[in-house]
């Protein structure tokens, strides 16, 4: 129950919020599952709602502009960083991600694989951006363990989907707060226009996570070709951090239809991950994976205010407990 509570809580104060914004601009629901890969392993799934409002103005007023202008004076005294002279963003989401084994049929605890967790945060960002690049400046505060409600989550998708049921979450693990810092930088590095009406751009982007669940770090290249794409940034490298960044600025397109192919890879680094030292302390023979390759295949269609994305994600991770760290990714951005 206590989970359910949580969930709940959250959810109302991400709705509260999105119907107090006078200038609300846009929504943006991703949700990942593993299965899109033929796996059932580690990174099972996800789910995530993110809300963006309008680009910040002195003039606006209400719950929005106020919101903004705190998160732009926290980050800009800490990092003494000027980012008054940029357009500026502010976002609010809500992520929950589910971990699993691949022997899922399993009671007792598989101890040469990875626990079962979940893992329940919300995000708060502010996006500074201008033709070229963007910084995203995010703190994060969350659960891991039953409170995050995953075993209830999955017991649900499976029921929908016809899928086993797994049968090892009273294994999972303990309970713990959450509290990070994260910063992302994306630039466009090339783009050409076509007289024919299509676009080519080159992408490139590094970020860092710091928080007492996870310390990472990552680079990432991503090239992006199609027609009537909106200006705004893609990055592939944000691991199981669900960046809203592509939304920015989304009604900067005609009203016609559009489309766009990205390819794309990233190298992350990973320094601390409470889910294999946890996992370690008791017993399993986890491995944490400091170093790992993923590459990104993706399509977007851009129909009227709304962008469809399905998104695979391939993973290259050298771990001996770990079958498939691969998944795939649907979202939708609805700019209103």
């Amino acid at each position: 129950m206590q989970g359910r509570t949580i969930i709940f809580i959250k959810t109302l104060l991400l709705l509260f919020l999105c119907s107090s914004f006078t200038n609300a601009q846009n929504l943006y629901l991703e949700v990942d599952n593993d299965l899109m890969l033929s796996s059932d392993d580690a990174y099972t799934g996800g789910i995530a709602l993110t809300y963006i409002g309008d680009t910040f103005s002195e003039n606006d007023t209400g719950v929005y502009h106020e919101y903004t202008s705190v998160m732009r004076s926290i980050f800009s005294t800490v990092l003494q960083d000027d980012i008054f002279s940029k357009k500026l963003n502010a976002s609010i989401g809500i992520q929950h991600v589910t971990i699993t084994p691949s022997q899922i049929q399993q009671k007792e605890p598989l101890y040469s694989e990875i626990p079962y967790t979940g893992i329940l945060t919300t995000h708060f960002s502010l996006f500074a951006w201008d033709s070229d690049a963007f910084e995203q400046y995010r703190i994060s505060v969350g659960v891991i363990g039953s409170n995050a409600y995953a075993r209830e989550m999955q017991e649900w998708v499976h029921r929908v989907t016809g899928s086993e049921k797994a049968q090892g979450w009273n294994n999972q693990m303990g309970d713990i707060f959450t509290l990070g810092v994260a910063y992302l930088r994306g630039m466009r590095s090339y783009e050409r226009e076509y007289e024919d009406g299509y676009s080519f751009e080159w992408f490139n982007s590094y970020y860092a996570d710091v928080g007492n669940a996870f310390v990472g770090a990552g680079l990432g290249t991503l090239v992006r070709f199609g027609s009537n794409v909106p200006n705004n940034f893609d990055v592939p490298n944000v691991l199981f951090n669900h960046a809203a960044n592509k939304v920015l600025n989304m009604h900067d397109r005609n009203q016609a239809l559009g489309w766009s192919v990205e390819l794309g890879t990233s190298i992350n680094g990973t320094g601390y991950y409470y889910l294999y030292d946890e996992g370690k302390q008791q017993g399993y023979d986890v491995d944490i994976p400091r170093l790992i390759l993923t590459s990104k295949v993706a399509l977007n269609l851009y129909v009227e205010n709304l962008n469809f994305s399905l998104e695979l994600y391939p993973v290259v991770t050298r771990k001996n407990n770990i079958h498939s760290e691969s998944w795939g990714r649907f979202s939708l951005g609805w700019h209103y």
